[in-house]
């Protein structure tokens, strides 16, 4: 295998892992066999153990005293938190994004909304929720800030999905971000803020509840 292709399936491996886990195939709190990870990608173990290693670094999962890795369990609190640290950043990332977001900024929002939709008449919520993620990434993308866009990296992952959503609940966050979507094509500023309580606040709200 050349090195090329050892980065390639170094970077899929990760990909499927983070996947696995960010859906809800893998828990919060379970342990991770290597082995079965290993049957069920297909791979051998060495891209697994190193995706681990790099999921550890992400807050994905936690290595015990015995070795062996686990799903981090993030506490009520924890995820209370994380999200009230989201809705700081991506308020930041509105107010800038309001003056310089650009029409290709606004129109990668737009696709992935669409495709968010599409995902949800297919019942796929791997596709849906992977959708989710990348409308808040390009959302703070349009920022154009590096800092932002790295503070926000570190404050996403551990955000597991909750799988019991509703499907009213569902489409009211897919409403949710087409709505964020026309405040910033509009430049308004103040619209964008009141969008981003609703939506962030509320996750924030329900979860230290």
């Amino acid at each position: 295998m050349t090195d090329h292709s050892e980065a390639t399936q170094q970077t899929q491996t990760l990909e499927q892992v983070r996947t696995l886990i960010l859906t809800g195939e893998l828990p919060a709190g379970a342990r991770i066999s290597e082995r079965r990870l290993c049957e069920r990608l297909g791979i051998k173990r060495g891209p697994v153990r190193e995706s681990l290693v790099r999921l550890e670094g992400e807050g994905l999962v936690r290595k015990a005293l015995s070795l062996a890795y686990f799903v981090e369990d993030y506490t009520v609190e924890d995820l209370a938190d994380i999200y009230t640290l989201r809705l700081t950043i991506e308020k930041l990332a509105g107010a800038k994004a309001v003056q310089q977001g650009t029409t290709e900024d606004i129109v990668r929002l737009r696709v992935t909304c669409e495709e968010e939709r599409e995902a949800f008449a297919a019942r796929d919520e791997a596709a849906r929720y992977a959708c989710d993620q990348r409308f808040h990434r390009q959302f703070v993308d349009a920022s154009g800030s590096k800092l932002l866009r790295r503070l926000f990296g570190l404050v996403t992952l551990p955000v597991l999905p909750q799988r019991t959503l509703e499907p009213d609940r569902v489409e009211a966050t897919i409403r949710e971000h087409e709505q964020l979507c026309d405040a910033l094509r509009k430049r308004d500023g103040a619209r964008l803020e009141q969008l981003l309580d609703r939506h962030l606040g509320r996750c924030a709200g329900k979860r230290k509840g």
